[in-house]
């Protein structure tokens, strides 16, 4: 396999990883906007660490563990408001965090990070296939219930008891740990970090893949961030008006199907009863 197409799967890797973690965030009805932050947060913890001799696994265990509090401390204050004010508010995280990077002198600020050491695709994938899994089993579980309960009608859920906030900012803590292995895994395949990488442009593509895929499965994410990705490299031989197809796939789809490619399907048919169910 050639360091182009394994640098292409790499980026299908982290792009998923960026889908899923707006997906959690989403599951429970509130767009977050900032997930490059959190990306960037989980990307220089495991670039420093590991450039002061931490071992690749462990410094991007300490990035993971880095965004997932960064995703707690953002959840607590910003879950006390909600639709577009919380979107503003992630969406302004992810600005003072990406203009912390330009500033601080230990993120090499615009000149960025440079010798971090890199990590072999092996690894790379295992990390994915580990962060899917259990993703995958936390949505298997009773909790994702909860979960979807919210989505669907938050004062129905806090009636019957659910404390709506420690979930909503569970989620919030998961999101953000999803985002910074991603940062990890960028910063170890890609060995150089700048501000530039972590944009809004970065948090918008990752909202679109859970909107082109599908937001009411997992999978959707998954599928979007693939086929997203790839989509501009399997048009190459289009040249300039490349950019301009990508976008008008997208808004084909948009329009012709507003629930994504997999539409309003569930993967999980078994909890859609269970919730009949309960409702009845």
């Amino acid at each position: 396999m050639s360091v182009y197409e394994l640098g292409l799967i790499a980026q299908v890797c982290i792009n998923v990883l960026m889908g899923l973690s707006v997906y959690t965030v989403l599951a429970t009805g509130q767009l977050n906007l900032g997930s490059a932050g959190f990306m960037a947060v989980g990307a220089y913890t495991s670039a420093l660490a590991s450039i002061h001799g931490v071992s690749i696994a462990i410094a991007m265990v300490l990035g993971v563990v880095a965004a997932s509090v960064a995703g707690l401390l953002l959840g607590l204050p910003a879950l006390r408001v909600r639709g577009i004010y919380l979107a503003m508010a992630t969406f302004a995280f992810g600005v003072v965090v990406q203009s912390l990077c330009l500033v601080l002198p230990w993120t090499g600020q615009a000149r960025g990070l440079i010798g971090i050491p890199q990590v072999i695709p092996g690894v790379l994938y295992g990390f994915t296939a580990v962060a899917v899994l259990v993703l995958l089993a936390v949505t298997l579980s009773k909790f994702w219930l909860r979960v979807r309960s919210i989505h669907d009608d938050e004062f129905a859920a806090s009636m019957a008891g659910l404390n709506t906030t420690t979930v909503k900012v569970g989620m919030f803590t998961l999101g953000g740990a999803l985002a910074g292995l991603a940062g990890g895994l960028y910063s170890h395949w890609f060995v150089y970090i700048e501000p530039g990488a972590f944009s809004f442009n970065v948090s918008i593509f990752a909202v679109l893949y859970v909107i082109f895929g599908g937001r009411r499965s997992m999978w959707g994410a998954v599928i979007g961030a693939t086929v997203l990705t790839l989509l501009p490299e399997f048009t190459r031989g289009l040249d300039e008006w490349r950019p301009a197809f990508v976008g008008a796939v997208l808004l084909v789809i948009l329009v012709v199907r507003p629930s994504g490619i997999l539409g309003e399907r569930s993967v999980l048919p078994k909890f859609t009863r269970t919730k009949k169910e309960v409702a009845a």
